[in-house]
């Protein structure tokens, strides 16, 4: 478990910097579509931005890279379970034999 620990943690920091760059080249995505258009209401402008190829090419990018971090951070957090509930386990042993 601490090898699992210690071995993702530079894999989980960089998948949370993931997901801010991804959402970041997705909203910079939509606000480049948003302003090629040039006719329509702000909130039409808006949806169009939106329905644009690429926009929702950048937002699957995104949702991927969520998925790929809330995996490691799952699992990690699970690992962690077992680490607490192992010293607790441990402290419950040592309790027993004074």
């Amino acid at each position: 478990m601490l090898d699992y620990l210690g071995s993702t943690d530079e894999s989980c920091a960089g998948l949370k910097a993931d997901v801010q760059r991804t959402e970041f080249l997705a909203k910079l995505a939509e606000a480049f579509a948003y302003k090629a258009i040039a006719v329509g209401t702000v909130d039409d402008k808006r949806a169009e931005a939106r329905m644009d190829k690429g926009v929702q090419e950048k937002w699957e990018t995104h949702f991927k890279a969520i998925a790929a971090y809330e995996t490691v951070r799952a699992r990690r957090e699970h690992a962690q379970l077992l680490v607490e509930l192992f010293r607790t386990h441990a402290a419950n042993q040592r309790k027993g034999n004074i």
